[in-house]
This record gives structure tokens, sequence and C-alpha cells, in this order.
């Protein structure tokens, strides 16, 4: 399935794609290194081998979100993005 994705991400231009690594839970951020988190780091190098052959690179969130962002806060959207 991924590498399908990757595949049709690629055709339409793609080169980047921001990944979230966060908890379950709240809006923390998990492991990258795989210490706390081994299942993590294997679903995420193994995107990172599959998207390799379509030069789609990763960047990575690893900080936890700020709470206004439209991720975290309800309307955020609305309040900072639409027109009044």
């Amino acid at each position: 399935m991924m590498d399908r994705w990757f595949q049709q991400l690629a055709a339409d231009g793609v080169t980047a794609l921001r990944l979230f690594a966060r908890a379950r839970v709240g809006n923390d951020v998990l492991d990258l290194c795989g210490k706390l988190n081994p299942e993590l780091k294997q679903v995420f190098h193994r995107a990172f081998t599959v998207a390799r052959p379509y030069g789609i690179r990763f960047q990575l969130q690893i900080l936890p979100e700020p709470g206004s962002s439209c991720y975290v806060s309800r309307n955020a959207v609305e309040r900072r993005a639409l027109p009044p």
C-alpha cells in the first residue's frame, strides 16, 4: 500500500512529506530512535525505504505541536485561516 501511495504522490509532483510522531494520548511526541517505541521506528524506517526510489523525503515533527494548531485546537482553521 505504501509503495502505491508513494508512487502516486511522486507522479503528482510531491517530493516531501511531514510526519508527526504523536503519542496516542494528548499531543505528546514519541521516541523516534526506537528506545521507547520500536514499533514506531520500524514503521518510519519502512516508509523511508519505500519512498526512497520515488525521491520522496521526510520532514519529522519531533516537538509537541502548539496547542493552537489546527490539529489540536478545535476552531483554529476558522479563527486563523478562513476569511472573517
